[in-house]
């Protein structure tokens, strides 16, 4: 299991405006989640979810290597095992979205998904000893509450209603498991990069991602179209870049409070799909979206005791 290690960087980590800077980066690590989502969804209707899920690590191993190659970032690794975690969680992590996304409606998916920050601050707290003060503790439940209304109530009576079919069983365990996954995952990243450098972590993210999604791929391939080609390269892109940031910004800020912020993603991914998609926003998507804000800012300002 992982433990508390010493930091690479004390006075960096400790400077008065890094857990600001730290949730800014957040924020747009979110965005950027939501924005790979709807790309995931456009490309799901060609391709496997294994598939998706190897060709997004390969992707990123490329940009992994373009970077280390010409200097952009460091291949740092100090703690080579709990790195090894990271990529085998997260990669579960993926592959059990993209499963819960072939098989539930995309919103009831991405609600279950978006739980991960929950097990985050639970797994953070055992293994780290970051606890969540009062106003993480309000600010997690706040912005959860606020992506129910997000999805909206119509919806998940319809999942609930629909939970006897074994697709939707199988659908409803895999977003589950994503979420717990993701925040184990979480928490890994958190560790990690006390020693490690952000280059390091996002590598072994896109190592174990290719080594869990590799028999699924293999026997749920499908042929990949130009058009399939161009919207597996934007979510490699995307996921390269939000990755990257957030796998930067979890050095400055607690993975609790931190996590809450990137459920900030389930809004954007509406409202790209809206945009880009056609697909209507939800009744409540707007009121959802400024409740589950309202939550992330109110953990932001959380301050353990």
């Amino acid at each position: 299991m992982p433990e508390p290690a010493r930091r690479a960087d004390p006075q960096a980590e400790s400077a008065p405006d890094a857990p600001v800077r730290g949730r800014v980066v957040l924020a747009m690590a979110a965005v950027l989640f939501g924005a790979m989502a709807v790309s995931v969804r456009a490309v799901s209707a060609e391709l496997s979810a294994p598939q998706i899920t190897l060709a997004r690590s390969l992707l990123g191993l490329a940009g992994v290597a373009v970077a280390a190659g010409t200097g952009l970032g460091t291949l740092r690794a100090r703690r080579p095992l709990l790195l090894v975690l990271r990529g085998l969680l997260g990669g579960s992590a993926v592959l059990f979205y993209f499963l819960s996304l072939e098989r539930l409606d995309a919103g009831i998916a991405t609600l279950l998904n978006s739980c991960s920050p929950l097990f985050t601050a639970l797994f953070a707290a055992w293994f780290l000893r970051e606890r969540l003060g009062p106003r993480g503790v309000a600010g997690l439940v706040v912005a959860t509450a606020g992506l129910g209304i997000v999805i909206g109530p119509g919806r998940v009576a319809s999942a609930l209603a629909a939970a006897g079919d074994a697709r939707w069983r199988t659908g409803l365990a895999a977003g589950l498991a994503s979420a717990v996954l993701a925040g184990a995952s979480t928490m890994t990243v958190r560790a990690a990069r006390r020693t490690d450098s952000s280059l390091s972590v996002f590598a072994a993210f896109c190592l174990g991602g290719a080594v869990v999604c590799v028999p699924g791929a293999v026997a749920l391939w499908r042929p990949v179209t130009l058009h399939a080609a161009a919207l597996l390269l934007l979510v490699g892109g995307l996921s390269l870049a939000a990755q990257m940031l957030f796998t930067h910004a979890l050095r400055y800020v607690p993975a609790g409070s931190g996590s809450t912020i990137t459920q900030l993603a389930v809004a954007a991914s509406f409202g790209f799909a809206a945009l880009f998609l056609g697909e209507p926003l939800p009744a409540g998507a707007l009121g959802g979206a400024a409740v589950t804000v309202a939550g992330i800012v109110l953990a932001a300002r959380d301050r353990p005791d």
